[in-house]
């Protein structure tokens, strides 16, 4: 496994995936892997609420996405999953203290399990850095 850092968080990844950062935005995937892993950071004035998880993704909750609380690393909020036309969808919206992290996932449709438990072991990786310091 191999630790990447940024400012507020770090990972760990499997040696034979990449990591590519893009203005706010860091993807992970494989090269002859089904999908990718997206992950963006925001620092927000105030700590979050469960309640402001929802309000972020209102519009995936509204259309009856399937949703899952989740605890991943010292991270907590909640998963959801859906289908827009051809292609899976899984998505994190994550929370702690005044950090924001929303974490997509996505897919062809019909190989939304092909690295289903390797995501998995991933992002029982993920921690937030005391202060943001990396």
């Amino acid at each position: 496994m191999k630790h990447h850092k940024e400012q507020y968080w770090q990972i760990s990844l499997p040696d034979d995936w990449l990591i590519e950062t893009e203005d706010d935005c860091q993807s992970i995937y494989h090269p002859d892997g089904a999908g990718m892993l997206e992950i963006s950071a925001s620092l927000q004035p105030e700590p979050l609420t469960q309640d402001d998880l929802k309000a972020i993704a209102s519009e995936h909750l509204e259309t009856g996405a399937t949703t899952e609380d989740t605890l991943i690393g010292n991270f907590s909020g909640f998963e959801l999953t859906y289908e827009d036309e051809d292609v899976f969808w899984r998505e994190w919206y994550l929370k702690h203290d005044n950090l924001l992290l929303f974490i997509t996932y996505n897919c062809d449709l019909g190989d939304e399990e092909k690295e289903e438990g390797t995501l998995d072991v991933i992002l029982a990786t993920l921690k937030a850095l005391p202060d943001g310091s990396a």
